[in-house]
């Protein structure tokens, strides 16, 4: 009875904390170690991990110090000073009843650290100049669901990706198939559903495909993968919309008219897709040359190892991505791209 008693003690102790408790979404999360640690601070860098957009405490550029101090630790050898101590995760689901255990980890301060990097790392992708350097656990949920709410995430996914965190082990299935599905209806590949795509697949083949290349975070004009290729294919056919229009978004966009069809049954669109660049290229004599020279690298490709009728998951998946680095690309290196623009012009102008 007076195990118990200290038990319960114990667990509303943590429940009532500020500092080493969190809920999102479904589940309630509680953290602490076993003993004070004097290289890193697990509990103030898990906090940040998993946050939430609405929490006061959430920081960034408190979270950025948080977690450069980790990687400090790790680059620095002092980390494995913190082998023999442990940091304890436990997560609860709510239940009227009763209390319901989700998971139960215990990682040494070590091994949970080089996971966090680990975890960091793997979801590292090009971005915007003003986008946050890394995303929280929030950002990466919300992203998969619907209105960005997350109430509508899938019930345990929220548990089984702290999981795969705190474990280093590949990200579940539930994440990746969500981001596609919230890709495919809203047309969008933002970062944190990019990061997604290159984290979780680049987790399942380390283990299930281990002579797989991985998956870069930016631009890769290396990657074969049809479904990558038709997916860089496509952000310029939109960028070549684009710039017929002056730069300025269309009313109807060929990516939200053929978005969908294109990433899943590429050969049924492609005709008329190729129709509407003709039309789109008629209007941009001036970057003509750049387009039809990016087009046509990027179609030799395809051609070479015949465009499928269908693509599969993950072909879709990587469609997203290589759509997502090219557009990125064309942002990142704008003033190479209008050289290179004005070069092909005054080429094509001494023949």
């Amino acid at each position: 009875m007076k195990a118990e008693a200290a038990y319960s003690t114990a667990l509303k102790h943590l429940i009532s904390s500020s500092t080493n408790k969190k809920i999102i979404s479904d589940t309630t999360v509680l953290f602490w170690s076993e003993k004070t640690s004097t290289v890193i601070n697990p509990e103030e860098i898990f906090s940040w991990v998993i946050a939430s957009q609405s929490a006061k405490e959430d920081d960034p550029d408190k979270g950025v110090k948080v977690i450069n101090s980790l990687y400090d630790a790790v680059f620095t050898g002092q980390l494995p000073r913190e082998k023999n101590n442990h940091f304890y995760v436990l997560g609860l689901a709510p239940n009227a009843a009763r209390i319901s255990v989700r998971f139960w980890k215990t990682p040494s301060v070590e091994e949970f650290g080089r996971n966090i990097v680990k975890h960091f790392d793997d979801f590292k992708i090009i971005h915007g100049p003003n986008e946050p350097e890394k995303l929280s656990l929030y950002q990466i949920l919300s992203s998969t669901a619907l209105q960005y709410k997350m109430e509508n995430v899938p019930p345990n996914l929220t548990s089984k990706v702290i999981e795969s965190i705190i474990d280093g082990t590949p990200y579940p299935q539930t994440l990746i198939q969500q981001c596609i599905r919230r890709i495919r209806a809203e047309q969008n590949v933002n970062r944190a559903r990019a990061s997604i795509i290159k984290a979780s697949l680049n987790r399942y083949n380390r283990i299930h495909k281990p002579n797989e290349k991985e998956i870069t975070m930016a631009l890769d004009k290396t990657n074969t993968n049809p479904g990558y290729l038709l997916g860089r294919l496509f952000a310029v056919l939109e960028r070549a919309q684009n710039a017929a229009n002056n730069y300025k978004e269309p009313n109807a966009g060929i990516r939200d008219r053929f978005y969908g069809a294109f990433s899943s049954s590429p050969i049924s669109v492609l005709p008329l897709l190729e129709k509407l660049y003709g039309h789109h290229l008629g209007k941009i004599e001036k970057s003509k040359g750049f387009f039809e020279s990016l087009k046509g690298e990027i179609m030799d490709k395809l051609v070479a190892l015949n465009i499928p009728a269908h693509l599969s998951m993950e072909q879709q998946a990587l469609f997203s991505l290589g759509y997502y680095h090219q557009k990125q690309d064309f942002f990142t290196n704008k003033k190479d791209s209008d050289e290179l623009e004005q070069t092909t012009i005054n080429s094509n102008k001494g023949e």
